[in-house]
Formats: C-alpha cells, sequence, structure tokens
C-alpha cells in the first residue's frame, strides 16, 4: 500500500479554540464524575451535557465533520443515561469518559501537527453504538475524504449520440445487473461482467464530476475482482447501491450522494494495491493516510498518552538544556540530570522497553560526564539520542519495528564516542546518521532564527516610535543594516519568499526615511502586519512546520497587487437536492391543498414525495425513507377535502417540520435589558482577589525554589507569568494602577528571561517585596473596597534590580555562509530588545460568569470577533509666524465605573461599537421587509463582537445581552425561515436598548482630575482586545460559557497586529462539505 499522507487540514480555526474545547470536555468529565458518585445529582448530569455540547458545537464549526458524528454519538449517549438501571448507567459514564479522554487526545495530536484520521476513534465509537443496541457500526461514518479530486484525463472517451445515451444506460444496467445477480450467487468470475458494466458507463461521461464517481466505482470493482477487499455484507449492499444510482443516471438525474462516494472511498482505501486502477484512485484521494494501522487501534492511548505527553515535555526541555551545556554553560548539568531521571521514570510506566533503555541509557551516560566541556563528538551523538527519544515518543502508536535495533546501535555509539572511539560500519544506522544530521541543522537553524527574531524586533522598535510620532524619521535610516542582516541568514536558509516579502518592506521603510513622503495609515498597517508575519513565519520554520508558506504568501500576494482566489463553487450533490425538496415539500403541499382535485398539483406532490424517497434510500437514511413512504400512503389515501394525516406526514419530513424551533428569550435576557450594570461590580471585585490569591500563592512557592536555585527558569518563568496576570486582572476590573504595578515587574523579569540569566540577589529581594506589597493592597481592598497603593518600597527594589538587569542591545547577523559540519553553537551576543516592548500573553482567568436560574433560559457563547484598530496618526505641528491660540487641553484619560482609558482608545472604541450597532438595525430592517430571510451572518457576527469588547473591558451587562442576541440569532438561524412572530418585537427591543445604552456615553462631560462618565441606568465603555474565535453552532438551555482568553488592548497597529496576524492568516472555512446523516 502507497504511504501518502491524510489530506491537508487548516489547522487554523481548530488552533484558537482547541483550548476552550479542551476546557468544556474537562468540565464536563468532572460533571459526569459528580453524577457517577451520586446518581441522583441530575443536576451534574445536566452540566454535563451542556459542557460536552459546547464542544461539539465548536468542533462542527472549525469543519471536522467525521468528529462531529463522534461528538453526536456522545450526546445521545449523555442523553440515556438517566433511563439506564444503575449498573448499566455505571458501565455508560466509564465509556463516555474514556471516549471523551480519546477525544481530547485527538485534538491535542491534530493541533500538535498529527495527520487528520478520525477513524483513531472508531474504536470508542463503535462501543459507544453497540451500548445503544447498534450491532454493526459504520467506518464510513467517521472517514471523510477529500472529494475534490478528479479521474484523470484520457485520450478518447466513448461518444455516445444524446437521443441514444439512455438506451445505453440501460444496456450497462442490465449488463450490471446480470453480473451483481450472479456475484450474489457466489460466481466470483461475475464481478468482471459488473466492472465492465461500469466501465462503459465511465467512458460515456463528460462531466469530470461525475466521471470521477464511476472512476473510483471502477477501482473497487477491480479490487473485488482482484480479490483486494473482502466481499462482505457491506460490499454487498454497496454494490446493491451502485445499481440503484445507475437507474437514476437513466432517470436523468446526475446527483450522487457524498456518503456513496465516502462509502466507495471507504473500501478502495481499505483495499489492497491489487491493480493500475486501485492505486490510482488511492493516490488521487491519498486514500492510505486515512486508514489507521492496527497498532493506532489497539494501542491504549487514553492510559498511555498523559505519560507520553509529559515525556515529550521533559525531552523538549532536555534539548534547550543539553544546547546549553555544550555552550559552554555548565550550570544547567543539575537541571538536565533531573530532567532525564524524570524522563526515565516516565518511559519505564510506559511499558516500552527499548524506549526505557534509551532513557536509562541517557541518564547513566550524563552521570559520567564531568564538568568539563562536552567534545564535539559526544555532543553530536547525545543530541541524537534525544532525537531519537523525541521520534519514538511522537511516533509511540507506529515507530518502526527495527525500533529495538536502534537503540542498541545508538547506545554503541555514544559508548564509543564517550571512549573518544570512531564510529564504526557496525553501529552505523541510516537513521541514525540522518538524526544526526539533523540535530546539526536544529542546532545551526535555533541560532540563526534567534539573530533573525532579535533584528526584527528592533525593526519593531524603531518603527513603533515612527507610528506613533511620524517626524521621528531619523532612526529608520539605519534599520537597512538590520534589514541586510536578516536578508542574508533567509538567504542562508533558503527561504526564498521571506527574502522577497522582507525586500519589499525595506522598500517601503526607505521611502519614509524621505521627510516629503506621505504616510498613509493603511501602508502602516500592512507594514506592520508583513513583519508580524515574518515573525510568525521564522517561528514555523524554527518548529519545521510543513503549513508555514501561507503565513507569509497573503501578505506577499496583497504587497505585489495579486488578487486572492476565489473559493470553488460548491458542488451540486444529492444531500444539497434532498435539502432542496425537504424546504419546498410545504409549498408544494399547500398547492394541493388549495385544489384537492387538481391532478396535476397531486401528481407533482406525488413525484416530490417519491423522488425524496428514492433519495433518501440512496443515502442510507431509513427515517427519510420511512417518512416519505408514509407521506406517499396518506396522499394515496387522501379525501379530496380532509389533508390532516397528509399534513402531518409531510411536515414530519420537510425542513420546517423537522427544525427545532429557535428558543425564545428566556426571561433572565430580558431582566438584563433593564439591569444596572453597577451590581455587578462586587462579583467582578471577589472573583478578582480570589484568583490574585491564587496567583499570589503560586509566586511564593515558585518564589521559593528561585531562592535555592537561582538558574531556575521554570520557577522564574511561573513568577513572571504570575505578574502578567495580575496586571491583566487588575486593568480589567479597573484597578489600573495595581495592574501598572504588575507590569513593570513583570517587564523586569522579561528581560533576566529574555538574557537566559539566573536570579540576582536584588531580583529575588524585588519578588519578596512585590509579593509583600500585593498582599496588603489585596487586604486593604478586600476589607474596604477601595486601595490607594503606595508604591515606593516596591519602586525602590524596582530600581536596586535594574542595575543588575542587562541592557538590551543590538544584534548582529553573521553574513550568508555555508553549514559547517560542526554543531553549531547558540550566541548569547544578541539579546532581545525588550526594553519597551510589553510581552503579551494569553491567560487561562475564567471572565465572570452570571448565574442564571433554572428552565429554559437563553444559551450563552463566549465569542469575540477580532478588531483591527487603524494607528492613530500623529498630526504633525504647524509652523506659523503668529501664535496660535491655545484651546484648553484635552483630558488624557477618561474614567467610566472603575475603568480608565485613554481619551482617544475610548474614542476609537465608541466609533467601533457603533457600526456593529448600525450593522445590527440595518439587518432588522432588512428582516423586516422580507418575511423569508433569516439573521445574516454579518448580524450574528455584529452582536458577536460587541459581546467581545464589552466582556473583555470588564462591563459584563452589554456583553452578557450581546451574547444573548447572539444567541438568539444563532437560534433562528438554524430554525429557518419564516421566523415565528414574537422573534422581531424582541430583536428590536435588544437592539434599541444596547443603541440607547451606547449613546448616552458617546459625548461625555469632561471635568477636572477624577472625571466620570455616568448614565442614570448603566455604564458602557468599549474596550476591544482580540480574542480566539470561539464558535459554536448548537444551542442548549443549559450551556455555559467557555472562559474567554484576555488580551491587554493595544492600541498602536505595530503590537496590534503581532497578536492579530494569526486569525487573520488562518481564516475559518470548512474541511468538507456538510453531509445529511440519518
Amino acid at each position: 500500500m502507497t504511504t501518502d499522507t491524510a489530506p491537508d487540514f487548516d489547522l487554523g480555526p481548530l488552533t484558537w479554540v482547541q483550548g476552550e474545547i479542551g476546557q468544556a470536555l474537562s468540565r464536563g468529565l468532572d460533571a459526569l464524575a459528580l453524577f457517577k458518585a451520586s446518581p441522583h445529582e441530575i443536576t451534574s448530569l445536566k452540566h454535563a451535557r451542556s459542557h460536552v455540547h459546547q464542544a461539539a458545537g465548536a468542533i462542527q464549526m472549525v469543519g471536522l465533520d467525521a468528529v462531529t458524528a463522534y461528538t453526536d454519538e456522545l450526546e445521545r449517549q449523555l442523553s440515556r443515561l438517566e433511563e439506564l438501571a444503575p449498573q448499566e448507567a455505571q458501565e455508560a459514564c466509564d465509556l463516555i469518559d474514556r471516549a471523551c479522554r480519546k477525544l481530547k487526545i485527538f485534538l491535542d495530536e491534530l493541533v500538535g501537527g498529527a495527520d487528520p484520521v478520525p477513524l483513531k476513534l472508531f474504536p470508542e465509537y463503535e462501543l459507544m453504538q453497540q451500548a445503544r443496541g447498534i450491532k454493526a457500526s459504520a467506518p464510513t461514518d467517521l472517514f471523510y475524504p477529500d472529494l475534490s479530486p478528479r479521474a484523470p484525463k484520457i485520450a478518447s472517451v466513448k461518444t455516445v449520440a444524446s437521443q441514444k445515451l439512455p438506451s445505453f444506460l440501460i444496456k450497462q444496467r442490465r449488463l450490471y445487473q446480470r453480473g451483481l445477480l450472479a456475484w450474489l450467487h457466489g460466481d466470483e468470475e461475475a464481478a468482471r461482467e459488473m466492472r465492465d458494466a461500469i466501465q462503459g458507463i465511465e467512458d460515456v461521461q463528460t462531466h469530470s464530476s461525475q466521471r470521477s464517481f464511476w472512476w473510483t466505482v471502477g477501482a473497487l470493482l477491480e479490487s473485488i475482482v482482484e480479490k483486494g477487499v473482502e466481499s462482505g455484507f457491506g460490499v454487498k449492499q454497496l454494490c446493491g447501491r451502485v445499481d440503484l444510482q445507475i437507474r437514476r443516471f437513466v432517470e436523468g438525474s446526475a446527483k450522487v450522494a457524498d456518503r456513496m462516494r465516502r462509502e466507495v472511498l471507504y473500501y478502495v482505501a481499505i483495499s489492497a494495491p491489487v491493480g493500475p486502477q486501485v492505486q490510482a484512485v488511492q493516490r488521487a484521494y491519498r486514500l492510505p493516510g486515512l486508514i489507521p494501522s492496527a497498532e493506532v487501534l489497539s494501542a491504549d492511548v487514553v492510559r498511555v498518552q498523559p505519560l507520553l505527553r509529559e515525556a515529550r515535555e521533559l525531552l523538549s526541555s532536555t534539548k534547550d538544556l543539553w544546547l546549553k551545556l555544550t555552550g559552554g554553560r555548565p550550570e544547567n548539568l543539575p537541571k538536565l540530570k533531573q530532567n532525564l531521571s524524570q524522563l526515565r521514570d516516565k518511559t519505564a510506566a510506559i511499558g516500552e522497553p527499548s524506549l526505557s533503555r534509551l532513557a536509562s541509557t541517557l541518564a547513566s551516560r550524563l552521570d559520567k560526564m564531568g564538568t568539563t566541556a562536552v567534545p564535539e563528538a559526544m555532543a553530536m551523538e547525545y543530541a541524537t539520542a534525544i532525537l531519537l527519544a523525541e521520534s519514538a515518543i511522537e511516533n509511540f502508536a507506529s515507530h518502526s519495528p527495527d525500533f529495538p535495533k536502534q537503540v542498541e546501535a545508538m547506545i554503541a555509539r555514544l559508548d564509543a564516542a564517550q571512549q573518544n572511539k570512531p564510529i564504526t560500519g557496525a553501529v552505523s544506522a541510516p537513521l541514525l546518521d540522518e538524526m544526526a544530521r539533523r540535530a546539526q541543522e536544529r542546532l545551526l537553524l535555533a541560532q540563526v532564527a534567534r539573530e533573525i527574531q532579535a533584528n526584527l524586533r528592533h525593526l519593531e522598535q524603531v518603527l513603533d516610535a515612527f507610528f506613533r510620532d511620524h517626524s521621528k524619521r531619523a532612526e529608520l535610516a539605519t534599520l537597512a543594516h538590520d534589514s541586510k542582516q536578516i536578508a542574508g541568514a533567509l538567504k542562508m536558509l533558503g527561504l526564498e519568499r521571506a527574502e522577497q516579502l522582507l525586500a519589499l518592506c525595506q522598500q517601503q521603510i526607505d521611502e519614509y526615511v524621505n521627510p516629503d513622503t506621505p504616510v498613509e495609515n493603511e501602508d502602516l498597517e500592512l507594514l506592520a502586519e508583513s513583519l508580524s508575519g515574518l515573525g510568525f513565519y521564522i517561528e514555523a520554520v524554527e518548529q519545521q512546520r510543513p503549513d508555514r508558506d501561507r503565513l507569509i504568501e497573503p501578505l506577499l500576494a496583497q504587497r505585489l497587487g495579486i488578487a486572492p482566489t476565489a473559493p470553488a463553487a460548491e458542488e451540486d450533490t444529492l444531500e444539497s437536492a434532498v435539502a432542496d425538496l425537504q424546504v419546498g415539500l410545504p409549498a408544494t403541499l399547500a398547492a394541493f391543498q388549495r385544489a384537492p382535485g387538481d391532478a396535476p398539483a397531486r401528481e407533482r406532490l406525488a413525484v416530490d414525495l417519491t423522488t425524496l424517497k428514492d433519495d433518501a434510500k440512496l443515502l442510507g437514511d431509513v427515517r427519510l425513507e420511512e417518512g416519505a413512504d408514509a407521506a406517499l400512503a396518506e396522499l394515496l389515501h387522501a379525501p379530496m377535502g380532509d389533508t390532516a394525516a397528509l399534513r402531518e406526514a409531510v411536515a414530519a419530513i420537510s425542513s420546517t417540520g423537522s427544525a427545532e424551533p429557535a428558543p425564545a428569550p428566556s426571561e433572565e435576557t430580558m431582566r438584563l435589558l433593564e439591569t444596572d450594570a453597577s451590581q455587578f461590580d462586587a462579583e467582578l471585585l471577589d472573583i478578582y482577589l480570589t484568583e490574585a490569591d491564587e496567583v499570589l500563592d503560586a509566586i511564593a512557592s515558585s518564589a521559593v525554589e528561585l531562592h535555592a536555585r537561582p538558574d531556575d527558569r521554570e520557577a522564574l518563568t511561573t513568577i513572571r507569568r504570575g505578574f502578567h496576570t495580575l496586571k491583566g486582572s487588575g486593568r480589567m476590573v479597573g484597578l489600573t494602577e495595581l495592574g501598572d504595578l504588575a507590569f513593570e515587574v513583570e517587564k523586569a523579569h522579561n528581560l533576566l528571561l529574555e538574557d537566559d540569566r539566573p536570579a540576582t540577589p536584588a531580583m529575588l529581594a524585588l519578588i519578596d517585596v512585590a509579593q509583600t506589597s500585593f498582599r496588603e493592597w489585596l487586604n486593604t481592598l478586600r476589607q474596604t473596597g477601595r486601595v490607594k497603593p503606595d508604591p515606593a518600597p516596591l519602586r525602590a527594589a524596582l530600581a536596586k534590580a535594574e542595575t543588575e538587569l542587562p541592557h538590551p542591545q543590538m544584534s548582529a547577523l553573521p553574513g550568508a555562509q555555508q553549514p559547517s559540519p560542526a554543531p553549531a553553537r547558540l550566541s548569547q551576543s544578541a539579546p532581545m530588545i525588550s526594553a519597551a516592548i510589553e510581552v503579551i500573553e494569553l491567560d487561562d482567568t475564567a471572565l465572570p460568569h452570571i448565574e442564571r436560574p433554572a428552565g429554559d433560559s437563553m444559551p450563552v457563547f463566549d465569542s469575540a470577533e477580532i478588531i483591527q484598530f487603524k494607528p492613530i496618526a500623529t498630526v504633525h505641528s504647524l509652523r506659523s509666524a503668529v501664535e496660535p491660540v491655545r484651546a484648553p487641553a484635552e483630558p488624557d484619560e477618561i474614567t467610566v465605573g472603575d475603568v480608565t482609558l485613554s481619551t482617544a482608545l475610548f474614542r476609537i472604541l465608541c466609533d467601533e461599537a457603533q457600526q456593529h450597532l448600525a450593522t445590527l438595525d440595518a439587518e432588522l430592517t432588512a428582516l423586516q421587509f422580507d418575511s423569508s430571510a433569516t439573521p445574516s451572518q454579518a448580524m450574528v457576527r455584529a452582536a458577536h463582537t460587541l459581546c467581545g469588547i464589552h466582556r473583555t473591558g470588564g462591563f459584563p451587562l452589554v456583553a452578557t445581552v450581546s451574547k444573548a442576541l447572539e444567541a438568539c440569532l444563532l437560534g433562528l438561524q438554524e430554525r429557518g425561515a419564516p421566523l415565528p412572530g414574537a422573534a422581531q418585537p424582541v430583536l428590536a427591543r435588544a437592539i434599541a436598548g444596547l443603541t440607547a445604552i451606547s449613546g448616552r456615553d458617546s459625548a461625555p462631560q469632561t471635568r477636572p482630575r477624577g472625571r466620570k462618565l455616568s448614565s442614570r441606568s448603566t455604564r458602557c465603555v468599549r474596550k476591544p482586545g482580540p480574542s480566539p474565535r470561539t464558535a459554536t453552532a448548537k444551542l442548549s438551555p443549559l450551556a455555559e460559557p467557555m472562559r474567554m482568553k484576555r488580551f491587554r488592548p493595544v492600541p498602536d497597529p505595530l503590537r496590534a497586529r503581532r497578536h492579530q496576524s494569526r486569525p487573520r492568516d488562518l481564516s475559518a472555512r470548512r474541511w468538507r462539505q456538510p453531509i445529511v446523516r440519518s
């Protein structure tokens, strides 16, 4: 069988919601464990259903159709728990727990770069279906190949006149039926006759999609003829449905069900490559990569995966520590020994003997090394051994059967290197030689990537100042040197497209050096986004990601004026035809009801129902087939005037009849429209204090470790992350001064981490002072509800620590040269420049959640739109002979409640919110004038964005109402037209309420120091922050908001683009076309 990999999958959308999906599944597992412990606690079961439903919705929106079938089965299992006996419920809980954990592992692997092979989930899927009484599960439920490839062009195609085509197809069908009947009775040679009939049909096809389908059917029959696939019940049933598809072609229908395409390709995928057509189809559709091996299916990944993940993390840290040790940093030896000791324990628990022996060898050889410099040969062989262990862990379920021999050879090479002996042919192996070469390349790549990133940071720092003040052009001329160094490194690495993008950026910078060159905000945004994209691209190159080119290709296309490629038109499939029929059935029935005696109306309804029944049979949708048959029976017996039973039968199979009604706005939603935001202040404060206590406890624990070992980078990183969290949380709830003080402490940690230095005594003292100060301020805040921090002790400790901190300096890249065979050393001469650059990270801190009343309340979804703001152009001062009259100075900041924003940012954010409110109003008007319309995507996106910017700003009133509005719009979208009568008044009231709140705050009254904006009922501020796109397609009355990740608002384009490039670059799109399943 060929070794083609699985089709590509756009990881962008999944990457941005994978964290939320994992959290939702974890919360669902926790709730399920509570239900298992107390089966009478139905609330826990409802929570488990809600969390799993939430994760399922997000998975559906990122285009994982096969995984959607898996999550649907998960939800069915959860829905039946209440009906089971106690012992059966316990067993079902264990099965659901395992299935959820397997799903988390699958998604983690997918984001980590593994091929998208949903059939890895089939063992758990099959067990869940068996628990429901389904004896034979279909693997094709989880098999979703890319259906876009087409059959190769052939030199000559058999031509049949159009008037003779029906008779030719009938002849081919008879030939196929004769062969099928004989084959079903045991005549294996009859399969050749079936194949010949299909070949004849393929030869007369002119449409590429239809010919491709018959080409794949021919491959299936070739496999049957050559004994490449077992002729079991599934294959025989599929061949019978092929006969039905031929009949549809004879009748003039050219549509083929996607489900049938997938089933045909599945059996071709599992076939041995017994013939040229089978091999060609397998290559064209990359089928072998979609079928997991028996070892993968049988591996107990639920037990092993946590151990593998921990071992992988240890190896990642070990590689970095080894590079530092061989680069002349012996202080890393104790930490390296600790890592390898833990790795030895983890591999022993995994239970793979050869892997465990390799880890033990790495630990024992390190113990024999002294503190002197590591010889070059030993450095290279040891790095190769680490890579071998890493490869074994990454490919644990499918590693080579020669792995034990590779371990033996690797140990022999280590012994030879330690004894300064040459590597002989006996211990040489192609794989190990290749790994040694890769180790050398990784060493060089790590060095060059670090230098490139340092120079890019300097570029961004200088441009950041220019973006803020366009008169600062003097330093722009110095950036040509940085660009030249980066270009040399890119040329050395062979990254021509990146080098081209850099040259275009430098050309733009050179133009800005001229004082007469005008500066346009749009051009500045493109420059900032291009440099940011280059930074992400270099990270992807260092991580050896195969999809790295798409990070810069759109930027290059935009700069070169190349129009983006138009998306391919969606193919007309049998599924879409069925959906159209279901939508049109009510109108056809209404025409019949208006004139029950009209024969053409009755015949038209009968034809539609018969077509729907036949199509459902091809799709394998038993429920729809039976429903259409029942409607036909009612039509046959329907008298002239009484059609009530017929109406019910048609409603059961039409789209409006089968759609779930949109959830009505809950009392909670309506109450929130009249609620003042101030009542949430106490809740926000309580959440902040609880979180801050936890953060300070973590800082204290890490500080103890850091005092014992000042070079413990992990502890230092934890402390820095803690102060980063305090910064973000403080600003989020309006405690700006506390947030700024935390940021000053965080910046001191950044400088230390970036230069990779151990903590100094002054730095340790700073951490202690910061802990003590923040605990005192939190206690005061808890007791009095407000605090005025005294920063003097903290600032004194900061000043003392800064005298021992490294000072940023520019780095210089070596000129382009050929890689040396000797291992590259990581240079320490280019620390990252960060004195004026704030590090922005994603926090895993939950935003405040408003308690919801039990009952049928509106579901809530946390999601946020990426908002992109144009940079604020600095107005050049105008020279004039007459001294201009100075207007009263505008306040630098505006305070709303407990939150303070800059005046400029406040204006931008208000304008942004008004744009989305205008969109809501315009889309509502469109709904009012078109009864067949449903809420547009623009309308949902506007509500979605309003929720995101207000939630991020710490103002839950408007965020919660916008979120409820978004959920209602999604429900109405899912329900379809016509909308219920109560929908438009409720939507109008919600939008009017949001508009009124915003309007009262759009013209603030400025006062002396301590100015505030207030209104009689509520306060509203727009504070933006890019957020990962969290999407849920399903609604549940118990859906709990996903925990949003927070960003610090960044008004200037350079920093904003650094964090907005990803979501813009990786646009959400579906992996496959939607499939209608029964």
